[in-house]
C-alpha cells in the first residue's frame, strides 16, 4: 500500500494510543517533582560558557509530552468536540 493511501492517525488516536506511557512518564515527573528536581535548559546565549546559567522549564507537563508525542493540543480538543457533537445528535 503507498504511504499516500495510509490513513491519516487523529490526534485522539495518538493520544489514546500513547495513553499508558503518558500515564508512565507522568508519574515519573510528578516524583521528581516532590524530589524538587526541576527540569532545566541552557539558553543558547550560555552554551559554551565555563559555568552555563540553567533556567527552569515553564511548559506543563501535559505540553511537554505532548511536544514529545506530537500532539497538537489545539487539533486533540476540536477532534474532541466533534466526537461529543456527534455522540449528542
Amino acid at each position: 500500500m503507498p504511504p499516500e493511501a495510509k490513513k491519516k492517525e487523529t490526534m485522539l488516536e495518538r493520544h489514546s494510543k500513547t495513553h499508558a506511557e503518558r500515564v508512565a512518564i507522568m508519574q515519573f515527573l510528578e516524583w521528581l517533582g516532590e524530589k524538587e528536581i526541576d527540569l532545566c535548559y541552557i539558553p543558547e546565549q550560555y552554551k559554551d560558557n565555563f559555568n552555563p546559567r540553567y533556567c527552569p522549564i515553564t511548559k506543563t507537563k501535559d505540553t511537554l509530552l505532548n511536544e514529545y508525542y506530537e500532539i497538537d493540543a489545539a487539533q486533540l480538543e476540536r477532534e474532541r468536540r466533534e466526537l461529543l457533537a456527534s455522540v449528542q445528535k
